[in-house]
C-alpha cells in the first residue's frame, strides 16, 4: 500500500493535476475569506467552509477522475492486477493519496488563522470543529469519486459522474420539502453527509457522526474493491 500511495502522490505532482487542486481550492478559499472575513471583520471562519462545499462538487471529480479510469484505460490496471499486491491495498493507497492533496490544500488555509487570531479572537474550539468536519466531508466525496472511477475508463464520464453525484450529496438536504413526511425527513437527515458536516460548524463534536462519516467512507472503499476484484478475476 505505502508504494502505491507513494506512486500516486508522485503521479499528481508529477502533472499539474496535484498544483491545479491545491491552487483553485486556494483561490476560492481566499476569495471567501477576503469577501466575508475581511470586508465585514468577521472573525468566524464557518462561511468560508461552507461555501466551500459546493466548491468540491467541481473540484474533487478533477482529483480522483484518473485514479482508476486512467489505469483502466491505458490497460496499466493488469499490471497491478497480476502483482500480489491485495485489490485492498490498492485502492486504499489510491484513495489516501487523493486524501492527501485535499488535506494539503485544506492545511494551507491555516495561514488564514494567523490573521484572524493576530487581529481578534476566534473560538478554538469552533475552529476546530469546522476543520475536522470539512476534512471528514471531503474524505467521503473522495471515496464517492473514487468508487466512481473504478467504474468506467474514461476519465470524462468518470469526473461527470461524480460531479454529478457530488451535486446530489449537496442537494439532498432539498428532498425533505420534496416528500413533506416526517419520517422520510427523519431518514434524509441520519444520511446527508452535508447535514452531519453543519453540525460541525456549531462546534459540535459529535462522536456519531466521526463514525459515520469513517463508515460511509469504509463502505464506498467497499465496494470500490469489489467492482476491481470483479474485473480481476473476470
Amino acid at each position: 500500500m505505502n508504494a502505491i500511495f507513494k506512486r500516486e502522490v508522485k503521479a499528481y505532482f508529477n502533472t499539474i493535476i496535484g498544483y491545479i487542486f491545491i491552487s483553485v481550492f486556494m483561490m476560492f478559499a481566499s476569495y471567501f475569506f477576503l469577501f466575508v472575513n475581511i470586508v465585514y471583520l468577521s472573525v468566524d471562519i464557518r462561511y468560508l467552509f461552507i461555501s466551500m462545499t459546493l466548491i468540491l462538487a467541481f473540484l474533487i471529480p478533477v482529483l480522483t477522475m484518473r485514479s482508476l479510469a486512467e489505469e483502466r484505460r491505458s490497460k496499466t490496471d493488469q499490471i497491478l492486477l497480476t502483482s500480489p499486491v491485495r485489490v485492498s491495498d490498492i485502492i486504499l493507497g489510491k484513495y489516501l493519496a487523493a486524501l492527501y492533496v485535499f488535506l494539503i490544500s485544506v492545511a494551507c488555509t491555516l495561514i488564514f488563522l494567523f490573521l484572524l487570531f493576530g487581529y481578534g479572537k476566534p473560538d478554538p474550539g469552533l475552529i476546530a470543529a469546522v476543520y475536522a468536519g470539512f476534512a471528514l466531508f471531503g474524505a467521503a466525496l473522495i471515496a464517492i469519486g473514487i468508487f466512481l472511477s473504478s467504474l468506467t475508463e474514461n476519465q470524462v464520464i468518470a469526473a461527470l459522474s461524480t460531479f454529478g453525484a457530488l451535486l446530489f450529496v449537496q442537494l439532498f438536504d432539498s428532498l425533505k420539502g420534496v416528500f413533506n413526511n416526517p419520517q422520510i425527513s427523519k431518514v434524509i437527515t441520519w444520511l446527508s453527509l452535508g447535514g452531519r458536516f453543519r453540525e460541525f460548524t456549531i462546534g459540535v463534536f459529535n462522536f456519531e457522526h466521526i463514525i459515520y462519516y469513517i463508515s460511509f467512507i469504509a463502505v464506498m472503499l467497499f465496494l470500490t474493491v469489489r467492482v476491481v476484484e470483479k474485473r480481476r478475476y473476470s
